[in-house]
């Protein structure tokens, strides 16, 4: 016995991932196959009861094989991967 969470159609096609989102969790990122990635603040994605359709959090365009690699969830206050004082650096183009 279980609980059905989410009501899956041939109009959502299948559930991709599925995460528990606490209080401590602040903003989430979605990595397709083909490289898109997207952050999106958790305040903006509506909350659903059990057995809806869900919510679209990214679109693929014209690609339709492309699928979700990857989503990780990002806790209030991450500031993983930044540093203070980084030093900027110039990418020279071809136009120089």
């Amino acid at each position: 016995m279980g609980v059905k969470v989410a009501e899956l159609t041939d109009k959502t096609g299948d559930a991709s991932c599925a995460r528990l989102v606490t209080e401590d969790i602040e903003q989430i990122i979605i990595t397709s196959r083909s490289g898109q990635v997207i952050k999106l603040p958790l305040k903006n994605i509506p909350q659903l009861g059990r057995a809806t359709q869900g919510v679209i959090l990214m679109r693929f365009g014209k690609d339709k094989t492309d699928r979700v690699a990857a989503v990780a969830a990002l806790p209030k206050d991450d500031e993983s991967g930044v540093e203070e004082n980084t030093p900027e650096v110039e990418i020279p183009t071809d136009a120089d």
